[in-house]
């Protein structure tokens, strides 16, 4: 292996990872410039692609919800001293209401993602998640960085 590309990337959980003189680093947003996971090619066994879902949920559907619905428990009191207001909050309540209870349940979305096979670590600290150009280059510099140990190891047997 005289000549290695350097790759990086960073994936759509905004994790950067590294591939620098064969040794992957995987550095989260939060880690300081000395913290960060690094494994060296060589205890990789592999690339899968995988799925990743994610689940996305309104920080604002139920208090937007509970709101129309104490707007509408209001006009319906207020409907004794004013009709007026009486019609316009719950015109409001019930935008508020039919806005809130449509943004509840919760929107899944699925990734494709590729996980870094590596023997004796968590595998779910590995998983490189996206399908852009910039992930995918990096996931192909790794397949090449396998490769090439692969023929070394073919050659050290032949030898």
């Amino acid at each position: 292996m005289a000549y290695r590309q350097a790759k990086f990337c960073m994936d759509l959980d905004r994790v950067r990872w590294t591939l620098l003189e064969g040794v992957i680093t995987r550095k989260k947003q939060d880690d300081g410039p000395l913290e960060g996971q690094e494994a060296p090619i060589q205890r990789v066994s592999g690339v899968e692609k995988i799925t990743v879902k994610r689940v996305h949920r309104s920080p604002l559907a139920w208090p937007v919800t509970l709101f129309g619905i104490g707007l509408l428990v209001l006009s319906s009191i207020v409907l004794t001293i004013g009709w007026v207001a009486a019609i316009l909050g719950s015109v409001v309540g019930l935008a508020c209401l039919f806005w809130g209870v449509k943004r509840i349940s919760p929107k899944t979305e699925v990734l494709d993602a590729h996980q870094i096979v590596i023997p004796g670590t968590n595998p779910n600290d590995w998983v490189v998640v996206g399908s852009i150009s910039e992930v995918l280059g990096f996931i192909e510099g790794i397949k090449i960085e396998l490769q090439e140990k692969e023929k070394q190891s073919q050659q050290t047997l032949s030898a």
